[in-house]
């Protein structure tokens, strides 16, 4: 079995894990364990595995087995049981993760990783016929509610072949306005894997006229920019993650009100939900 990256999804690590796939993602496939949310989970599940933990801890990626992890792991390496993997292999791994989330390159290291890790082979292309494929205009719907009074707006994206949609919240709305948005929906991992999403993302860049002021969307930017945002080493402070429900819109407004007594308000915010495409 070929050598894989799993990460560690849970509440404490949205961002970075968002930055893992980004970054790391442009490498190698990445898996997710979103069921292994505990670190007793995550000991009990990997217990005899061939690999190494990694997390970001004081600006720094730091590489443990697993008898010495003493906290969540925001991803993991594991090689086949067969595979030998000297200290010194391991040594070179994280030389070349801190390398490359520094930004950094390295030919040399680069190319002694890919020999540890070689890269998956090519993959049959079997996408259906362009006739088959859904298109964006078809398949895709956009909804949102701006609350003026409490300062916040919600954005609801509903995608082909998902039993959910995509709600992101931005709150602080008279300040921050549309664009984060945009990067809100690649913290869940169904968002993101076709690339309709983005197609989709630039759509609504163009009828919301963002260009005007904001330039092209460029959201591999954008991305960086918002995950350097919320990391601890942000001047001025982390700026608070994305806000992201695999809900409606309107179960979203419910579930925010159903404490209240007079339950028309409800159907009155609901009343002003604009449907766009």
């Amino acid at each position: 079995m070929a050598p894989i990256f799993t990460c560690f999804p849970h509440d404490g690590n949205k961002v970075i894990v968002l930055h893992v796939n980004h970054v790391l993602g442009e490498h190698y496939p990445i898996l997710a364990d979103g069921v292994s949310n505990m670190l007793g989970l995550v000991k009990g599940k990997y217990h005899g595995c061939n690999g190494r933990f990694f997390y970001f801890e004081d600006s720094e990626w730091l590489m443990v087995p697993l008898e010495q992890l003493d906290r969540m792991p925001d991803f993991i390496l594991t090689f086949d049981t067969s595979t030998t993997v000297l200290d010194k292999d391991w040594a070179t791994i994280l030389l070349w993760i801190q390398m490359i989330f520094n930004g950094d390159s390295d030919h040399v290291l680069q190319e002694a990783v890919e020999t540890l890790i070689p890269k998956p082979g090519a993959v049959e292309d079997v996408s259906p016929a362009p006739s088959e494929v859904p298109t964006p205009d078809d398949s895709y719907t956009f909804r949102y509610f701006i609350d003026d009074g409490r300062d916040y707006a919600l954005f609801e994206i509903c995608k082909p072949f998902t039993d959910r949609p995509f709600t992101a919240v931005v709150r602080q709305f008279k300040k921050r306005g549309y664009l984060p948005l945009f990067t809100s929906y690649y913290v869940s991992s169904a968002w993101g894997l076709t690339n309709y999403d983005h197609l989709f993302l630039c759509k609504i860049w163009e009828h919301l006229k963002m260009e005007e002021e904001h330039g092209p969307i460029d959201l591999e930017r954008r991305l960086k920019e918002d995950i350097a945002k919320c990391l601890p080493d942000n001047p001025g402070g982390p700026e608070s993650e994305p806000e992201l429900y695999r809900v409606s819109i309107d179960t979203l407004i419910d579930q925010w009100n159903n404490k209240r007594a007079n339950t028309d308000f409800v159907k009155n915010e609901c009343k002003k939900i604009k449907t766009l495409f």
